[in-house]
């Protein structure tokens, strides 16, 4: 982090620094985090990574919740539509706020996007299971449909 700050003192608009101390500062000061990414994200607006940072620093923050990281989250997904781990995240923070429907969606299109992920076909066979749909859980991926054991 001393880096990243050094780099700052340097160049203040140095939004790629800000990006990585945000993102370094998120899981143990999410609030300071947040004030770095979102000067990153206004320096460089088109920037997937740092767009993606600020919604999990506002995802691990107690006082933003989870609307702000749910709207972040949407934003990273419309400049970059096939970046799996955005899917994952929004369809993990749309559960939490109880749309099932949307989060089973969001990590279908996770698990689609990226049939490698362990997690993203974790959780979808957890949200499944949960709302007793265990046989729903075949997945599509280049190797054909996978059943996906939910419980």
């Amino acid at each position: 982090m001393a880096a990243y700050r050094e780099a700052l003192r340097i160049s203040p608009d140095y939004a790629d620094a800000h990006a990585n101390l945000g993102a370094a500062l998120t899981p143990t000061d999410a609030e300071q985090a947040i004030v770095e990414l979102e000067k990153a994200v206004a320096l460089a607006p088109a920037s997937v990574k740092a767009q993606f940072n600020l919604a999990v620093a506002y995802g691990g923050s107690p006082k933003v919740g989870p609307a702000k990281e749910i709207e972040q989250l949407r934003k990273v997904i419309a400049l970059a539509p096939t970046f799996a781990r955005a899917h994952l995240a929004l369809g993990k923070a749309v559960l939490r706020d109880g749309k099932i429907p949307e989060a089973i969606e969001e990590l279908q299109q996770a698990a689609k996007l990226d049939p490698q992920s362990g997690e993203a076909h974790y959780q979808l066979g957890l949200t499944l299971a949960r709302v007793g749909r265990k046989d729903e859980g075949a997945v599509g991926s280049p190797e054909g449909p996978r059943t996906l054991r939910c419980g």
